[in-house]
């Protein structure tokens, strides 16, 4: 498997010429500041938490070079992106016999936006990985009902959330569902992992606190919502064609607030969509649904012919409708499946409810947002994979591969 990753990224790099692109997106940019932010001057970022801050700038330990901090998060996301092929493969091994558990694996090896993504300074792939690793120990509790894989897997939920704050409903809706089990395991010492989860979080919180004015994770859900779904919403109530879209004119009026002050504006306005302009507030946001759910993959469309092949342009359309295709397809069979979960409620596999409401949330969250190609659902990808796991082993067995055992 990692011979076959290896020569799947080496051909899309070729091919794409990834590795020679001067790309660099805003989102990137923030990253290395926030990582300046801790490692230069002890301080928290207004948009980006310290744990992700933390992995970028490890490099500058050692140089203030911020082409190492380009060179490190390619090895980081190469890393996160094969242990996430490893664990997607060990979970689906308890569904299936290990060849159908590899072919699973293999089809999310071959996930273009997924493997295109490595080459990018951004935070999915490490996200990811945080993710899958909590849910196979989700899976590792169900099977041993021992408490410390519950504990170690809801810190990687909590701790998500300092990776990416969009993760925060979340990590609060794990914890409210298994709050029972908490309360009863409150005095076993492998508690102490939940217990230091949350107070990264504090002081992730303190830290905004003191330097901006909010005690919260992160500014960043208030100017996105400011900048995308209010801002199309504010067009649909003008009458304004949605494909005129630019979201740096509200940008902009934010950047002459302090960032107390902006989250304050973002959330008055929010309110007064909710009451004055709530038909185009859901306009808007299926609008961003859409185009999370259709589009292709932002570094190939991005990307340009930097050797001059005569190629290039073929294999970019290839490539892009490929990551267009896959992120159709695989959000839509998620969204059924995660629904056909729900309905049915196997209730002798809880796994696979905690695996759908991953699934509908990280879709649904979506729609807050818009224009950045399949970033936001190439997460759901390997989760998918694992539901596909589950029906296909119902599908060739009367029985379950394996019955969990309930607590």
């Amino acid at each position: 498997m990692l011979l076959i990753g290896s020569i799947n990224l080496i051909v899309i790099n070729y091919l794409l010429q990834l590795n020679s692109q001067q790309l660099v997106g805003n989102d990137s940019l923030n990253y290395i500041e926030s990582a300046q932010f801790l490692y230069n001057d002890c301080k928290a970022h207004y948009y980006r938490p310290f744990v992700m801050a933390f992995i970028t700038g490890l490099p500058l330990l050692f140089s203030n070079s911020v082409t190492y901090l380009y060179d490190f998060s390619l090895i980081v996301n190469i890393i996160s992106w094969f242990s996430t092929i490893i664990i997607l493969f060990e979970i689906a091994k308890h569904y299936l016999v290990p060849k159908k558990a590899f072919l699973i694996s293999l089809m999310f090896l071959f996930s273009v936006g997924n493997s295109t993504i490595l080459f990018d300074l951004l935070s999915e792939s490490i996200y990811l990985l945080f993710i899958i690793f909590a849910f196979y120990l989700l899976l590792q509790y169900y099977k041993t009902l021992k408490f410390h894989y519950l504990s170690i897997a809801l810190s990687l939920l909590v701790v998500s959330m300092l990776i990416r704050p969009g993760a925060k409903f979340l990590a609060i809706l794990a914890i409210l569902f298994f709050i029972k089990i908490l309360i009863k395991n409150i005095k076993k010492k492998s508690i102490v992992f939940f217990y230091s989860a949350l107070f990264l979080v504090f002081m992730q919180c303190y830290a905004v606190k003191s330097t901006y004015g909010n005690f919260k994770i992160s500014y960043i859900d208030s100017y996105t919502y400011y900048n995308y779904l209010g801002a199309k919403s504010n067009m649909l109530k003008k009458n304004e064609n949605l494909k005129d879209f630019n979201s740096k004119e509200r940008d902009k009026y934010l950047t002459q607030f302090s960032y107390k002050e902006a989250n304050a504006v973002a959330q008055n306005d929010f309110l007064n969509q909710l009451k004055n302009n709530f038909p185009n507030l859901i306009l808007a946001y299926i609008d961003d649904l859409h185009h999370n759910t259709t589009d292709g993959s932002s570094r190939i469309l991005l990307s340009e012919n930097v050797k001059k092949t005569n190629y290039f342009e073929l294999v970019k359309t290839t490539f892009f409708y490929l990551s267009k295709i896959q992120n159709i397809l695989l959000t839509l069979l998620g969204f059924g499946l995660s629904l056909l979960c729900v309905i049915k409620n196997y209730k002798k596999e809880k796994f696979s409810i905690l695996v759908a409401g991953f699934i509908l949330y990280t879709i649904l969250i979506s729609g807050v947002s818009c224009a950045q190609g399949d970033r936001f659902h190439i997460i759901i990808y390997p989760f998918v994979l694992i539901l596909v796991s589950k029906f296909w082993s119902n599908r060739i067995s009367s029985k379950p591969f394996f019955a969990l055992l309930q607590k």
